[in-house]
C-alpha cells in the first residue's frame, strides 16, 4: 500500500533546468542590465554603419543605387527598425522567377 501511494503522488516533478532560486531583485536587475547592454551594442553597430555609408562619395552611392538622402533609411532597414522598402536585387528577382521552374519532387516510376 505504501509503494502504491508513492507511485500515485500528485506532486509536480521538479524541472532539472529551472533556476534554484526564484527571480529576486538581483536577478531582475542583471537581466535588465544585460538587455541594456544588448541595446547599446545594437546602437553602436547602427552608428558605425551610418558613418561608413556617409563617408562614401556620391559616385559610389550612385553605383550602389542610393542617394545621400537615403543613407539613414538604409541603415534603419538593415537594423530592422524600418520595413524594407528598397527595390529587390537582381538575385531576388531571379530566385522568385526561377521558383516555378524548380523540381519539387521526383516521380519514382520514371
Amino acid at each position: 500500500m505504501i509503494a502504491q501511494s508513492a507511485l500515485c503522488s500528485t506532486r509536480p516533478v521538479a524541472n532539472a533546468f529551472a533556476p534554484v532560486f526564484p527571480a529576486t531583485a538581483l536577478h531582475r536587475f542583471t537581466r535588465r542590465l544585460r538587455a541594456l547592454g544588448r541595446l547599446v551594442v545594437r546602437r553602436n553597430r547602427s552608428l558605425r554603419r551610418l558613418e561608413d555609408l556617409r563617408r562614401l562619395d556620391a559616385a559610389t552611392l550612385r553605383d550602389l543605387g542610393l542617394a545621400a538622402s537615403e543613407v539613414a533609411s538604409v541603415v534603419a532597414e538593415l537594423d530592422g527598425r524600418a520595413a524594407a522598402t528598397r527595390r529587390r536585387t537582381d538575385l531576388d528577382v531571379w530566385l522568385s522567377a526561377s521558383e516555378r521552374f524548380r523540381v519539387r519532387s521526383v516521380d519514382s516510376s520514371l
